[in-house]
């Protein structure tokens, strides 16, 4: 099993710690479709007006 990590969105996209930025209209959906069991997903500045489904 993979430790936990921290998934970090703003407006115009999401990345992991040190990892690589990945654009996108509805990051947050996207954050949330990258994430594994036991992730934490952190919005920075952004809104939440998406329509989330896990």
């Amino acid at each position: 099993m993979a430790a936990a990590e921290q998934l970090y969105v703003n407006e115009g996209g999401w990345w992991r710690d040190w990892g690589v930025f990945n654009a996108g209209t509805a990051p947050i959906q996207a954050a949330v479709d990258a994430a594994d069991a036991g992730d934490m997903i952190a919005m920075w500045n952004c809104s939440r007006d998406e329509n989330m489904t896990t």
